[in-house]
């Protein structure tokens, strides 16, 4: 009965040691199952060298699931479909230093991040799914050379995939990321990779996001849904492809550029709240598009418009470029063609848009004659006076702005000057213009029609006498034809109703207070074109012992011994009379902060605990191997002198 019990127990124990072990199939391949322990003590085995296969799902107690083994390279880890989940804390797959690896077929979620390549080389992920982690479904740090492909990501609380501090070289292709906070990040020297393929959707921020990052290509990539499609800032760009991506349905922007430098081909945009908008504050930025087409809200090309422009966007100047339905009138003589409008508008500065381009196919022209296209331009106060270029390009198909500020809606018009007045006879008035060249500046245009130099509706003045009398006026704003010098103002209040001087410069009427100190009340002097206030106007704005002469506090003469009360003039304290007080120096204007943080700080001391924790495990795994082993050599030993204590008495 001993005997029987021994060995059962024996086999017990060694069922239930073998439950947790890997198996080698031969050739290099091996399986693995029940356990994160055995898969990764299979991946980290030499005999496993070339595969390693998981053949039923697998959950982690607590820590990585596959922390960072050091003899995980060179080998392919196929869950064959099946999934690993975590507990919500830690890392699903996690590669540190290795190389030319393959995880395939995976399902990973639970995780703090699903898979996380660290300093990592020539790992292909495919055809892995990411879903439920806390943070990110699959996150790259200082690593290169990887290719990620076919994989989805979705139901991630941060990101979908995320690429940060010199993850460079790398490829993603048709991989899909939805309903995360943000579905791709490109962030802090992750430059040189190629997108190709990828999709991104139902996000609360960002489908694609680049920050600090450059010279990356973008390649038929499709992003809906979300609140921005294509988030690119403070990136260089020039010189490498941005083609073929389309952006539709997003909240905010289709397409946003903040100080980055960009070429834009065969884009798609539709029913975005803002199509395209490009802006600087860092300095000038580089912004080139071509054939850009802006469909109607539907998605279809019915009503759209194509559209080319090449722009150095300045230094805090930015614009947004949208499609637009028809304005509900048309110029006189003009007929739409084809309904094509953009709403192109100032958002900051005064930018200036050094080119912009439409373009049309020979098919579309049926019915309509080329030669008489033009651009006109519609706003709040309705269409401009005339055409903004009558001149199209008939072997190109195109027309032309140079040099424009937008605005405003424009559109492409058919157009027919009405006819002009009966010839009474009379003597031919030579024309004042028959192009824009001909006007003072370019501040005017020549107005079709009546040859007649006028003022754009972007300027407000072509020289200085267009400024004046109509922008002499008081800082209440109030037009007042007065002449300035009969008034009967308080001197304490003189400043505040300073008379404004306008000069014109840039076709735009800039004002100043003042050239020279007779431009100013009395008392004042002029500096940097502004009336400054003098030290006093009478003995009360003074310190006792002072009294206001010329607009200046002096001290009375005191008896000999005495000090002034109070050290010095009102205002000044132990300062000399007349300087400015001191002024605490201004912190400088604070750098915008950092968009995106580090996707999941692993704290070194995690990392120790997680060690501390993985030797206890193979310690207690030794052990019991050991006791096996003992137990085994215990019932052998006890059957041979069983055995040998019956032989003796039956002898």
């Amino acid at each position: 009965m001993i005997q029987k019990f021994v060995f059962s127990l024996l086999i017990g124990l060694l069922l239930f040691g073998f439950a947790f072990s890997w198996n080698d199939t031969g050739g290099g391949v091996c399986t693995c199952s029940t356990n994160c322990t055995d898969c990764s003590d299979a991946l980290n085995s030499s005999v496993c060298s070339t595969e390693v296969q998981l053949t039923t799902d697998i959950a982690s107690a607590g820590g990585d699931c596959i922390p960072a083994l050091a003899n995980f390279s060179n080998k392919i880890f196929d869950c064959q479909g099946n999934s690993i989940s975590g507990p919500g804390t830690d890392i699903g797959i996690h590669t540190n230093n290795q190389e030319n690896n393959t995880v395939e077929n995976c399902r990973i979620l639970g995780y703090n991040i699903g898979m996380y390549l660290e300093n990592s080389t020539n790992t292909t992920v495919v055809n892995n799914t990411f879903y439920s982690n806390p943070s990110v479904g699959l996150a790259s740090r200082l690593s290169t050379l990887n290719n990620i492909t076919n994989n989805t990501a979705y139901n991630n609380t941060d990101y979908g995939f995320s690429l940060t501090q010199s993850s460079f070289n790398n490829t993603l292709t048709e991989n899909i990321a939805y309903n995360n906070t943000r579905g791709f990040r490109f962030d802090t020297a992750c430059s040189f990779n190629k997108i190709t393929n990828n999709l991104a959707y139902d996000h609360s921020l960002y489908g694609f996001y680049v920050t600090n990052s450059h010279w990356n290509t973008f390649i038929d990539n499709t992003a809906y849904n979300n609140n921005d499609g294509f988030y690119l800032q403070s990136s260089d760009n020039s010189g490498y492809p941005f083609i073929d991506n389309t952006a539709y349905n997003n909240a905010r922007y289709g397409l946003y550029m903040f100080f980055v430098d960009i070429n834009i081909t065969d884009t798609t945009l539709y029913n975005n709240s803002r199509d395209v908008e490009v802006s600087t504050e860092r300095g000038s930025a580089s912004f080139n598009m071509t054939n850009t087409l802006f469909l109607n809200p539907a998605g279809t090309l019915v009503n759209y418009t194509n559209l080319s422009s090449s722009d150095i966007v300045a230094d805090g100047d930015g614009y947004s470029i949208s499609w637009s339905a028809s304005p509900l009138t048309l110029p006189e003589g003009g007929t739409s063609f084809a309904q094509k409008f953009l709403n192109i508008t100032t958002v900051s500065g005064p930018p200036s848009i050094d080119s912009l381009t439409w373009h049309w196919l020979d098919s579309e022209l049926g019915g309509y004659t080329e030669t008489l296209f033009v651009i006109w331009e519609y706003n709040s106060s309705g269409w401009g006076a005339a055409a903004l270029n009558n001149t199209p390009n008939t072997a190109a198909n195109t027309l032309s702005l140079y040099n424009h500020t937008p605005e405003s809606i424009y559109g492409i018009l058919e157009y027919t000057a009405p006819t002009p007045p009966v010839d009474d006879g009379g003597d031919d008035e030579e024309p004042e213009c028959e192009s824009d060249e001909d006007c003072l500046n370019e501040c005017y245009y020549c107005s079709i029609g009546n040859d007649a130099c006028l003022l754009r509706k972007t300027s407000e003045c072509g020289v200085d006498e267009d400024c004046q009398p109509s922008y002499e006026k008081y800082d209440e704003g109030v037009y007042m034809d007065i002449p300035y010098e009969n008034k009967d103002m308080d001197p304490e209040k003189s400043k505040s109703k300073s008379k404004l001087f306008y000069l014109c410069e840039e076709c735009q009427c800039v004002s100043y207070e003042c050239f020279e100190d007779s431009d100013c009340p009395d008392g004042y002097t002029c500096e940097n074109n502004t009336c400054t206030p003098p030290e006093c106007f009478e003995d009360e704005d003074c310190l006792t012992g002072y009294y206001c002469e010329e607009y200046e506090c002096v001290q009375e003469e005191q008896p000999e011994g005495e000090e002034p009360e109070d050290g010095g003039p009102a205002g000044i304290g132990s300062e000399e009379i007349g300087e400015e007080p001191l002024r605490p120096e201004q912190p400088p204007f604070p750098e915008p902060a950092e968009i995106a943080k580090e996707v999941v700080p692993l704290l070194e001391e995690a990392e120790k605990a997680d060690d501390l924790d993985r030797e206890l495990w193979e310690t207690i795994i030794t052990g019991v191997w050991i006791a096996l082993f003992i137990i085994l050599l215990i019932a052998i030993l006890y059957v041979i002198f069983s055995r040998k204590k019956r032989r003796t008495r039956k002898k």
